[in-house]
């Protein structure tokens, strides 16, 4: 693996079924990019609910073994 990189990953997802008030209904989520390091990727994204209205930005983060 290398130490360090940068890959223009796109990603589109959209909230189906939820539990609790978190989550608006009608949320989607739009991933930006991804940064590599070892064994962890950062990828930022923005969701957005109520049809484009309301904006959150976000950040998921993984750690592989």
């Amino acid at each position: 693996r290398k130490e360090f990189s940068f890959g223009a990953a796109f990603s589109l997802g959209y909230l189906i079924h939820r539990e609790g008030e978190y989550f608006d209904k009608h949320t989607f989520r739009l991933g930006l990019g991804k940064i590599q390091m070892l064994k962890t990727s950062i990828e930022p994204g923005l969701n957005f609910n109520n049809f484009f209205k309301g904006v959150t930005p976000c950040i998921r983060i993984t750690q592989y073994f």
